[in-house]
């Protein structure tokens, strides 16, 4: 009986230092998870600040542009009368409208927009890694 008891307490002891090396082993995996999310967050937040600025910049400059061109459009329907016609003293309404118009920087427009579909196509492509 003296030599099953014994027996039976190496096993414990066995069992023991088996849960104890894979409870290791799991707080070490868990750390290297833990360590690979900061280091991606670090490494990834600067990228999405700085995208999402970008993008804010683009948009507002986008915005402008068109509440500029949305007036002139208003400017010249405002001039016109009831039949489609100009009316003399709305020729003054008109070239400022005009003028308005070519004040617009189309090929900063254009930029603008193109720099828009940059950003959103980086910010989709960094969305995508998530699976959406």
């Amino acid at each position: 009986m003296n030599q099953e008891f014994f027996e039976d307490i190496e096993a414990i002891k066995n069992s023991q230092k088996t849960q104890t090396t894979l409870a290791f082993i799991r707080t070490i995996a868990s750390l290297l998870a833990l360590a690979a999310v900061i280091v991606s967050l670090v490494i990834f937040m600067p990228r999405i600040l700085n995208t999402m600025e970008q993008m804010d910049s683009t948009l507002a400059s986008v915005d402008s542009m068109v509440s500029e061109a949305d007036g002139a459009i208003s400017a010249i329907k405002g001039t016109l009368s009831s039949d489609g016609a100009i009316p003399p003293e709305g020729l003054e309404e008109l070239a400022e409208a005009i003028e308005k118009i070519n004040s617009i920087d189309f090929d900063k427009l254009n930029e603008s927009i193109n720099s828009l579909q940059k950003v959103v196509s980086g910010l989709s492509g960094f969305t995508s890694i998530f699976g959406r």
